[in-house]
């Protein structure tokens, strides 16, 4: 298969659209991908995007994602700035600080990871992760939650499949598993991350975690012990500077404690530097147990959304959430209908139709 190469109408700068060749297992081509940016359109509404696809490529004077390997992970950096990290370099001697992979985020002006490594307070948590305290398999408990140094349960990174890196989209799954006390075998993983930086004032990432377990199995917790979380770095935190939660007008209580709520979206407002931050976490509705989720959060930096689920053999425990990353100095209410823009459009995404122009 050529090459592939598509544009939109003339006026449209190059770097509003990428076309990427998918390709299958052994990486024979099956098909195109297109993604392009376009201006925002009201529900009800109709845009026409007219676009010409060639078979010969043409080279763009513009900056692409590009990834760095390091010693414990990778990282995928633009116009040369890291924004996304991978943790995934397990090291037996090293446990405590390796037994989690996580994903970093880096803030937008220069200030590094905006998300916390190992140790420090909580030591466990990391980045933005995905565990369970309480994984049932027969009548063995596993926690993939919190540090275990006996019985050694830990996340595992076998292999990068689907890459993609574009000139503001990347993507990449990672493929590993997961195993339980003394090393058995739990499930397999699929960490699928698709990022898109489409302007200077936003970051926004995909993140799909699949869980397929080799027997039944019971992944189980509470909001603050279960589910996909964030934890942020701790040097944007003080006793008399804490992190808050912002929420929908709409949420509710949740009897698990007072830092739990039941909710559509969670926003986690916090300094960095000289910058006000929210990184906003929505959860898709299809995720289990079923919407709206539940979020928990506290001040110190760390908040997510709780999910838990029971698989079967083979039945994967697919997990769904988008992040983005803005700046937000102004009033809360400015980042609350700013949030519920961005889960409307994650619950009800646009639809597309394609028609060929003659």
């Amino acid at each position: 298969m050529q090459a592939a190469v598509a544009r939109l109408a003339p006026d449209a700068p190059p770097e509003a659209l990428e076309l990427d060749v998918l390709r299958d297992a052994a990486g024979a081509p099956t098909g195109l991908r297109l993604a392009w940016l376009a201006p925002p359109v009201a529900p009800g509404e109709r845009a026409i995007v007219p676009v010409a696809v060639g078979g010969a490529d043409v080279a763009r004077d513009v900056r692409r994602f590009e990834t760095r390997d390091t010693e414990t992970g990778r990282e995928w950096w633009h116009s040369g700035r890291p924004v996304l990290g991978f943790e995934h370099g397990y090291d037996a001697a090293r446990h405590a600080d390796t037994f989690r992979t996580f994903h970093h985020l880096a803030g937008l002006h220069g200030e590094g990871w905006l998300t916390k490594g190992p140790g420090g307070k909580y030591p466990h948590q990391r980045g933005v992760f995905v565990g369970f305290d309480r994984i049932l398999v027969g009548n063995q408990r596993h926690d993939l939650w919190t540090i275990d140094e006996v019985r050694r349960p830990r996340q595992l990174h076998d292999s990068f499949t689907d890459e993609h890196l574009g000139i503001w989209r990347a993507r990449h799954t990672s493929r590993g598993r997961w195993l339980g006390n003394g090393g058995v075998l739990i499930a397999d993983e699929a960490r699928t991350v698709e990022l898109w930086r489409p302007s200077h004032g936003l970051v926004c990432f995909d993140h799909e975690v699949a869980l397929t377990p080799r027997v039944t199995t019971s992944f189980l917790g509470n909001p603050a012990h279960a589910g996909v979380h964030v934890r942020l770095a701790e040097r944007w935190f003080t006793a008399t500077q804490q992190g808050r939660l912002v929420l929908p007008a709409d949420a509710t209580d949740h009897p698990y404690d007072g830092d739990s709520w039941t909710a559509r979206w969670c926003a986690f407002r916090f300094s960095a530097d000289e910058r006000v931050y929210a990184l906003v976490q929505l959860a898709h509705p299809a995720n289990p147990p079923g919407a709206p989720p539940v979020f928990n959060g506290r001040g110190y930096g760390r908040f997510g959304a709780f999910s838990e689920h029971r698989a079967a053999r083979g039945e994967a425990l697919v997990l769904r959430h988008r992040f983005v990353l803005v700046e937000a100095p102004g009033e809360e209410a400015a980042l609350r209908a700013r949030a519920e823009a961005l889960a409307g459009a994650y619950a009800q995404p646009p639809q597309l139709a394609v028609r060929r122009l003659r």
